[in-house]
């Protein structure tokens, strides 16, 4: 009876603890990649492990010479952390806080609009006769701004080989469009979960909360580890 008894708890030891024992180490290591953040920002990234906790910075920058000769300027800037909540040889699955800090000077700070007008025939009149016709056009805002999205992603992590990993979100965005405009912009943030964003178009501040925000490509992203 003891010995059978001895036998479970072991089986037992082992089913709860082979994922575990399997799992890659990850802590320590250091890696540089391409990261596209849920809440807007896009560009490379780093990335370094502290036991199950990965600390994560991502920026990019545009830099545009226009016609007129001034040069528009947009930043974008992400920090946070994952935590590795279940692991295996292969993969890990990652919950984490992501703050996505954005910048666009003057220049590039610009909002669309609708302008309409009426196209008459020749020699007539009548405005009943007459097709409005609208157009949507940019126009410089003349304003900096800066904005600041918050973002609870649920990412997998794949793992190649011990030095390169390929990794998808989905997750909570929270998004924060001040009156001046909006300086983080991206498929997800624009289109939400389900078609509805906080874009800014509007001319006035905007908040969105969007729950399942994602996408194959516009949140896929990768790792090289040292």
């Amino acid at each position: 009876m003891f010995r059978t008894a001895l036998k479970a708890t072991f089986l037992l030891f082992v089913f709860f603890t082979h994922d575990a024992l399997l799992a890659r180490d990850m802590s320590g290591k250091f890696g540089v990649g391409y990261q596209q953040s849920l809440g807007g920002v896009s560009g490379i990234s780093a990335r370094y492990w502290i036991g199950d906790f990965a600390l994560i910075g991502t920026v990019g920058l545009d830099l545009v010479k226009l016609a007129s000769g001034d040069t528009a300027v947009g930043l974008g800037f992400g920090v946070g952390g994952n935590y590795a909540f279940s692991v295996s040889e292969n993969a890990n699955l990652c919950v984490g806080v992501i703050a996505d800090m954005g910048y666009r000077n003057k220049y590039a700070n610009r909002r669309t609009q609708q302008e309409c007008t009426f196209k008459c025939p020749q020699g007539v009149s009548d405005p009943t006769q007459c097709t409005l016709v609208c157009q949507e056009t940019e126009a410089s805002t003349e304003k900096s701004v800066f904005q600041v999205n918050v973002e609870v992603p649920l990412v997998v992590e794949y793992f190649f080989t011990d030095s390169f990993s390929f990794h998808l979100a989905a997750g909570i965005v929270v998004t924060i469009v001040p009156e001046k405009g909006h300086a983080l912009d991206s498929e997800i943030v624009r289109n939400g979960a389900t078609g509805i964003g906080a874009s800014g178009s509007s001319g006035g501040k905007e908040v969105g909360v969007h729950i399942g925000s994602g996408g194959v490509l516009g949140t896929a992203g990768f790792t090289y580890y040292f």
